[in-house]
Formats: C-alpha cells, structure tokens, sequence
C-alpha cells in the first residue's frame, strides 16, 4: 500500500531550514519555501491512462500549482531482481497553475526539453546499486510498477531522500496484453527452445522468429511485445538456456534450420512465409536464415548485426563454415571499467559474407553509427554495396548518429554499458536522447515492415 506524502508541520519546517538547509544548500531552501504553499494548495499527480501498454504514450499532469512554482517530477521502478531505475525532470509551473510533461519543456534532471515520454527512457540505475545494470523485463506476464513522485523545487537525486514528495501516482505498464497467451517449448524429439506468444484462437497468424545476441539465455520481452500487435513471435534461445550450448560458440545453423521448420508446422501459423527480427549477434542469424531458406522468409529486422558468420566455426547439414575470426587483444579498456569490442573482429573473411544474391527478404537494417560492440555501420554499409551489385533494391537502411549497440523497444531505458555473461561490462556506446528517439523511430519502422509484409493490415501505433 502506498502512503499519503506527510505534510511537514511549522517546527519541522524551521528544523529543516535551520540544519538541513546547511547541508543541501539553495535547492532544498526553496523546496521548503514552497512545500506548504503547495500542499495547501492540494497540488497532484496524474498519470493517464493507469493501465497501458509498455510501447503506448502515458500523459503526466501536475495541477493545482502556484503559479511558476518550480517542481520535480520523478519516475521510479523495479525489475524482478528489485534493481531500481529511475529518472527526474525539472519543470516550473505555467499561470494555469499545471505542469504538462506533454507540452512544457523539462530544464534539467536526465534530460530536457519538450519529452513526453523522457521519465521511461531516460531512467538510469538508481545510486547505491552495483554497477552495470541494463532494465530488462523478465516476467513478461506480470506489468511494470512505475511510481511518479512530485516534490517542490528542483532537485538532485542526492536530494530526494530528504524532501517529502507532495503528490504519488502508480501506473501498470504491460507487456503482454491480455488477449495474449504465453507458450514455452520443449517438445520430445525436438531441439527447439524458447516461448511463443501469439493472439488467443487458432488463428492462422502472422509468424515472426525473434533472436537475441551472445548472452544467451530466453530474451521475452520484445516477442510479447510484438504479439501484442497481431502476430505470432517465438522468443528463440539458441545458447545458455536449459539443455542448449552453454555460450554461442558452439551453436550450429541446423538448430535454425529446424526451429524454422518447427515454427511453420504449427497450425496457428499463417503460411507464405514469416518475419525474422534479431539484435547484435541474433540480427548476424537472422540474415544467415533468410539467405539460406530465401522461399521461406518474408521480412527481415536486423538491428546492428553484421553481413557474415563471426567469432566462431559453425556448421550447416554437416558443412563447416568460413567465419570471420577475432582476437581480445584488440578490446578497448575504458576509464569507468567498462570495455569496448569494437575492434575485436578481424576484417572480414570474404568467404564467411553470406549469399546475398539469394535474398528474398525485405530487409531492414538498423544500425547506431556510435555502436560500440562492434562495426554494425560498415557491416550494413557492404551488405547494401553486395546487394546492389546484385541489382536488388528489397533494403532500406535507418542509420543514426550519437546512437549506440542496444536499440530496444520504444521507451525502453537507455542502456549505455552493462555487465555480460563474457564475465566484463560492455560498453554499447550511443547518448541518451537521440538513442531514445532512434528506438522509437526504429520501432515503428519494424512494425511497419512486419504489418507491410505478412499481410495483418495496420499497425496500432
């Protein structure tokens, strides 16, 4: 249950003002100054609609302000490991007495300007924390808690354990809506493991394949979230995830090859082909699929992934193939700890680029030219250089400056580095905002080609 904000009486307003004061300086003095005019007042929170999606907009209203009253707004939540992330905008009251987050531009805090959704993606880990932490949602079944806060004055996040909110508002933020229905596999006699997430009813659906990168493991959140639009998604693990190869490594392209033919069998699939989406090494698979099985592959996502097999040998229907290899002596080590792989790759072995003359596909290629982990730009640059050699026009190419490695869902927090199963923390490059604006952008452009090329009609954003 949450608690009504306490009011801070006289003799505890003249305490604060006398020993905290010296502590928190000017900020915190003016917070006071203007607590009581605002709680008189009755100033609140509103957060419209309570209940949403986690890629829709949210509208965020402070009222029954004095008049060019400064306040901070703050958004707070917690992952299922209760690691906390949070943001914080500095705004001032307009003569209506309201702040709109919609329509008034933020003056400070983790970001600024005219930001309607700034208090989702510009949440940083919260102090006192290890470092490295990246916001994922893990149970996808269950909503996001976000708590808003108002406090008076503008204020730093060292201070906010020392001033009283003088409004709260909670919203749910899902991903999964409820006309979705959750399906893990692990069938006798298959290799193929991961979740589907589809519309309630036999269908026939739009089918897409959703592939993560090296950490492995099962990555639900993006799949939910893209059943939630029509389709039917498998979140495909292919390493450390139960009786899977423990790194990616050891992976070979059969596994693909059969979670593929798996995934067109089912009956709630709609046949004439599918969509593939996929990250860093999962965009690098992606591509691999849709050359390989051309008749079968409709729509493809690739998001800073690369044009070739890189880091290791793998096999296909007993074939070994060419790979691009790499070397640790080349990684980055930078001033906060984190490393970049950037440069780990060698150039790149022209016997492991893929066919692209046996593309299909419609590809999208998404790429941050500030990528970090590795040359996602010049990797999609000579895709479009083979592929135009080979008089194709089926690509479009979405490329962002200032934009860093993870390009996630719209609103999703920015991740700059964060710790990886390797046993080091990454750094994925990029700056808050204009990464922020790309995964909006991106996106949308994925739903686009997703809803454009399998056929479901419009997308609901």
């Amino acid at each position: 249950m949450w608690k009504r904000p306490r009011v801070i009486a006289d003799v505890v307003t003249v305490y604060l003002f006398t020993v905290r004061s010296q502590k928190l300086g000017t900020n915190f003095v003016s917070s006071c100054r203007n607590l009581r005019a605002m709680t008189t007042a009755g100033a609140a929170i509103t957060v419209t609609p309570r209940v949403s999606l986690a890629d829709q907009t949210v509208s965020v209203c402070v009222s029954n302000l004095p008049p060019l009253t400064p306040v901070t707004v703050r958004s707070l939540v917690k992952n299922e490991k209760q690691q906390q992330f949070e943001a914080h905008g500095h705004y001032t009251a307009g003569n209506d007495r309201k702040v709109d987050v919609t329509r008034q531009p933020c003056i400070g805090g983790t970001f600024q300007g005219i930001e309607p959704m700034g208090l989702f993606w510009s949440m940083v880990q919260s102090p006192g924390q290890r470092s490295g932490l990246r916001f994922t949602k893990t149970n996808v079944t269950e909503p996001s808690i976000v708590e808003f806060h108002v406090y008076p004055g503008h204020l730093g996040v060292a201070e906010f354990n020392d001033v009283s909110a003088i409004s709260t508002a909670v919203i749910e933020r899902h991903y999964m809506d409820k006309n979705i229905e959750r399906i893990p596999i692990k069938e006798t006699g298959s290799q193929v493991r991961g979740t589907v997430f589809k519309p309630k009813g036999n269908g026939p659906f739009p089918g897409i394949i959703d592939i993560y990168g090296t950490a492995g493991g099962l990555m639900e959140m993006r799949a939910a979230m893209l059943a939630n639009h029509g389709f039917a998604v498998i979140a495909l693990a292919f390493c450390g995830y139960d009786d899977l190869p423990k790194t990616f490594y050891q992976i070979n392209m059969d596994y693909f090859e059969e979670s593929l033919i798996w995934f067109l069998k089912q009956d709630y699939i709609k046949q004439g082909g599918i969509g593939l989406i996929g990250i860093s090494m999962g965009a690098e698979l992606a591509l691999s699929m849709a050359v390989s099985f051309p008749d079968k592959i409709k729509a493809v996502a690739s998001i800073n992934g690369s044009h070739m097999h890189t880091y290791s040998q793998r096999s296909f229907r007993g074939q070994p193939l060419p790979y691009t290899d790499y070397s640790m002596d080349r990684f980055i080590s930078l001033d906060d700890g984190s490393f970049s792989f950037r440069e780990v790759l060698d150039e790149p072995n022209e016997d492991a680029v893929f066919d692209l003359k046996q593309l299909k596909a419609e590809l999208l290629l998404m790429v941050g030219e500030d990528d970090q982990n590795w040359k996602s730009s010049d990797y999609a640059q000579e895709t479009i250089k083979i592929l135009k050699a080979h008089n194709k026009s089926n690509y479009k190419l979405l490329s962002f400056p200032a934009v860093g490695h993870l390009i996630e869902p719209a609103y999703t927090p920015f991740c700059k580095a964060s710790y990886h199963n390797l046993g080091m923390t990454l750094f994925w490059g990029g700056t808050t905002k204009p990464h922020a604006h790309a995964q909006q952008k991106c996106w949308k452009e994925i739903l686009q080609l997703f809803h454009r090329n399998l056929q479901t009609g419009n997308s609901k954003l």
